[in-house]
């Protein structure tokens, strides 16, 4: 299952990629620059390439707008940020997770797919968001991140009384694991946030 968020934030990924294009696009032909010339240069990396004129006209792009601070460019960074640290750390999480589940106990598998469940809604419900620009997505992503905080919390606290009286070496091996895996789901959690909060700048959520 922990592959799935990996999925749902690469694909997230693409939607904010398409939309910054959208509007970039948009840009630059109410201020002249050469869309022939991007037309022209689908070999390359259409999204980079983009970027690229944005900055070869900067004197004219600075006049009406600075895109490096647009919260959908933010958004974008984030989520480049959450894919590149989930990456690093799942593969080593997923060898633990299969060597080790069978000896964890029903309580730590049952809240870490239930937290990670809550995370991948979270995820997709961005994705929706930049399908229609919408206040009332925001509004609901910041509204449930509030509550998976807490819930989040309610599981440490949990699972600290729990450790308390785990004294095997077998007992703190699992621990640990469920320990960084919900500390993964919970980085997760605070980056949506992030996005959410910037998000929620856009002049076009009315």
């Amino acid at each position: 299952e922990l592959e799935e968020i990996l999925r749902e934030l690469e694909e997230l990924e693409i939607e904010i990629r398409k939309d910054i294009e959208s509007k970039l696009l948009s840009e630059f032909y109410k201020q002249g620059i050469e869309i022939k010339v991007i037309r022209e240069k689908d070999e390359l990396d259409y999204f980079e390439y983009l970027f690229d004129t944005l900055d070869d006209e900067r004197h004219i792009a600075d006049s009406v707008f600075n895109y490096y601070d647009q919260p959908n460019f933010i958004s974008f960074l984030y989520i480049n940020s959450i894919k590149n640290s989930v990456n690093l750390r799942l593969h080593d999480l997923l060898i633990k997770k299969e060597s080790e589940s069978e000896n964890l106990s029903a309580n730590l598998i049952d809240e870490v797919e239930s937290y990670h469940k809550k995370m991948v809604k979270q995820i997709k419900r961005l994705g929706k968001f930049f399908e229609k620009y919408d206040q009332e997505k925001i509004d609901k992503i910041v509204s449930k991140g509030r509550k998976y905080k807490d819930l989040e919390e309610k599981y440490r606290i949990e699972h600290i009384k729990r450790s308390g009286s785990d004294s095997d070496n077998d007992g703190a091996k699992h621990n640990q694991i469920y320990q960084e895996l919900m500390d993964m789901l919970k980085e997760i959690s605070i980056f949506i946030d992030l996005i959410a909060e910037r998000l929620g700048e856009l002049e076009e959520v009315e």
